[in-house]
């Protein structure tokens, strides 16, 4: 099974590798305001390029507050 991080194992990762955030997107077709707002959970991560950065970045979304947020809103998650 695949491991998921959480945003700042990412951004932990990419210090530690000497890649900027900002290389990684434009080598992948991303902007770099979106993934630095995916992983600073600007962004709820549930469609679109935002979600598809998160897969990317291999992000939990289980541990991001807006992604929890938007899922209990929808009613979805447990109370």
């Amino acid at each position: 099974e695949e491991e998921l991080l959480a945003p700042e194992e990412v951004l932990r990762r990419f210090r530690v590798n000497g890649t900027s955030v900002s290389r990684w997107a434009v080598e992948r077709g991303y902007s770099p305001a979106l993934v630095y707002a995916v992983l600073k959970r600007g962004r709820k991560c549930l469609r679109g390029q935002s979600h598809a950065i998160a897969v990317a970045l291999k992000l939990n979304l289980a541990q991001t507050r807006l992604c929890r947020d938007a899922v209990t809103r929808k009613g979805t998650a447990r109370k």
